[in-house]
């Protein structure tokens, strides 16, 4: 089983990158976008699990580091100029992935290599459209035996404010996997997540719902967002329900 690092995670995870917020009038006191502490509450499991990361950044606001509290988890970026960064998710001293992320002359994510500490190593390439949305994501097995192998593709089609409607998961001869379809609000408030400014999300819009289809099965999951903010218009929670019972609660507090 390979542990994947998908930088462009589609509309999953939070973790990190903020594009900078419009304030509502010039009289408005100034204040940061920028996450300091993000906090992770997960009731889908019996132990109910709570994670808290401190969050750093460079002086270009790119981010360094997400650590969580007990020093365990870690998520650590290192950057070459604008031609590539690395991303190396360690437990405490141990690595568990390094990837390399190769940036083109769009300043977009173009490949990346990886390895983890079952000895798995595999390729990305990602395609995107005229508007620099990402278009196809393929996954490839390598070695240095038998070189790379397509393994895994993500479809993604927009609709014509650059939101994702749907991210299709296809094997190498084509067939669907995995149809997630999403659908918005009309908030454009920016989200904490684990992209950097070389990895635009997906979305324009704050996410309303997911609906995860599986398509051997015709079974299907929806999860619906719902969102708490601060005086500043600042998500401070984001909450995930699953047949009206909450899963995940994201909780974020800024510098």
């Amino acid at each position: 089983m390979k542990t994947n690092l998908i930088v462009l995670a589609p509309l999953t995870l939070g973790l990190l990158f903020l594009f900078s917020c419009q304030k509502d009038n010039a009289n408005q006191p100034a204040f940061s976008t920028k996450v300091k502490t993000y906090i992770e509450d997960a009731y889908n499991t019996s132990l109910n699990a709570r994670d808290t990361f401190d969050v750093s950044y460079d002086t270009k606001d790119r981010i360094l580091g997400v650590i969580s509290k007990n020093g365990t988890l870690q998520f650590l970026y290192n950057y070459n100029l604008n031609s590539s960064y690395t991303i190396e998710i360690r437990n405490g001293n141990h690595l568990i992935i390094r990837q390399i992320n190769f940036i083109n002359s769009d300043l977009l994510v173009d490949s990346s290599f990886q390895f983890n500490d079952t000895n798995d190593s595999t390729t990305q390439k990602f395609l995107y459209n005229a508007n620099k949305s990402l278009l196809q994501e393929k996954l490839y097995d390598y070695s240095l035996v038998t070189g790379t192998k397509l393994f895994r593709m993500h479809d993604y089609v927009y609709d014509s404010k650059g939101n994702a409607l749907t991210n299709t998961e296809r094997s190498p001869n084509g067939s669907a996997n995995i149809i997630t379809s999403y659908t918005y609000s009309n908030l454009l408030t920016p989200i904490f997540s684990l992209a950097t400014i070389y990895n635009p999300l997906p979305y324009k819009n704050l996410p309303d719902s997911k609906t995860v289809l599986y398509p051997s099965s015709g079974t299907s999951l929806t999860v619906y967002y719902t969102y708490t903010f601060d005086a500043y218009n600042r998500i401070v929670a984001e909450t995930q329900t699953i047949n009206q019972h909450i899963e995940m609660v994201k909780k974020y507090i800024y510098y």
